[in-house]
């Protein structure tokens, strides 16, 4: 099988998780970096940002021209385009009329837009064109085949599978609250009540002391972003993992759902009706409904017994294993997907 997967080559695109693993499945998988295209364009000056948002540049239709190119020199089966911010309606058109099958996966929303990234016209545009969605989201793949009638599939978000890094002990393992990421509005409220609360909270992003303000009487540690290998061996080390949704995860899931337990992390999470679905709640990882309640598990997290910590450790490690929850078996389910599709 031919794929030409829309989106990024960047060391950050979450397509890598699956071009990784597709690669030795194909006898051709290659990116078109639609999405590089415009980003070297966006942030190579102002005056190039004021283009764009004034509506003056033709940054999306030199990409598109240059897709079409593209697929004028080369063949292919399938093309993937993971969101589609800069892909017209029109050139998924002509793709189809060229008997190429399209498919698209969207690791935000397509119909709630939290950021300027997460989405556009284009996107919501195009859904009705593409011959299979892949949805991380149960009610995003209802309402796309309710209102498009197209095909679409459940394709949650994974982990990749590593030579992990041992637990820690019982004198070296943190008994604070953590979290990992960037802040924005939503992440910044939970974890201020955290803080407030009185529970030891350590985190890990850009300029978090602007959004967590310092106080006196918090106790809060702020530390530079961590990724890839250096992400593990800091997360490993403590006790409690948060995760945060943003409203377009709302009863859904979120990346870090996978990464964490992947791991063999003890999180604390949103209660949504995936969640739900994909690990045994107070077993495998913990859920919280209020702001209460996320205080109280906080709370009796933290005074586990090493013992019963560990072994909760060991087991979201292994159950995400058991159920293919990873990347590898992610890829080779989209690539089932495709072989239907053909």
């Amino acid at each position: 099988m031919k794929i030409l997967v829309v989106g990024s080559k960047k060391d950050w695109a979450f397509e890598n998780h699956y071009l990784k693993h597709l690669k030795p499945l194909c006898s051709k998988v290659e990116t078109f970096a639609a999405h590089d295209m415009f980003y070297d364009y966006y942030y190579k000056s102002i005056v190039n940002k004021l283009l764009f948002r004034s509506r003056f540049s033709s940054i999306y239709k030199t990409i598109n021209k240059n897709l079409l190119s593209h697929l004028d020199e080369n063949k292919y089966d399938v093309v993937w385009v993971f969101k589609g911010m800069e892909i017209f309606p029109e050139t998924l058109v002509k793709m189809k009329k060229r008997g190429i099958k399209l498919v698209n996966l969207n690791p935000d929303h397509p119909f709630v837009h939290t950021f300027r990234g997460s989405g556009n016209k284009n996107v919501l545009n195009s859904i009705p064109h593409f011959d299979l969605h892949l949805c991380y989201n149960l009610n995003v793949k209802k309402k796309i085949e309710d209102t498009f009638g197209v095909w679409c599939e459940w394709l949650p978000f994974g982990f990749e599978r590593r030579d992990y890094d041992s637990f820690p002990t019982e004198d070296t393992e943190l008994k604070r609250c953590c979290f990992i990421g960037n802040p924005d509005a939503f992440r910044a409220q939970v974890l201020l009540k955290i803080a407030e609360s009185g529970l030891p909270l350590d985190l890990y992003g850009n300029n978090w002391n602007q959004w967590v303000r310092p106080k006196e009487g918090l106790d809060i540690n702020y530390n530079e972003p961590v990724y890839k290998s250096d992400f593990d061996k800091v997360a490993l080390k403590y006790r409690l993992h948060l995760n945060i949704f943003r409203p377009h995860n709302d009863n859904s899931h979120n990346m870090r759902t996978f990464e964490m337990p992947g791991i063999g992390c003890i999180i604390l999470a949103p209660n949504s009706e995936e969640h739900q679905l994909l690990f045994k709640e107070d077993k495998e990882v913990f859920y919280y409904s209020t702001d209460e309640e996320m205080l109280s598990k906080a709370s009796k997290i933290l005074a586990l017994d090493y013992s019963d910590a560990l072994e909760i450790r060991n087991r979201c490690r292994e159950v995400s294993k058991e159920r293919g929850y990873d990347y590898e078996s992610r890829a080779k389910e989209a690539l089932l997907y495709f072989t239907k599709l053909l």
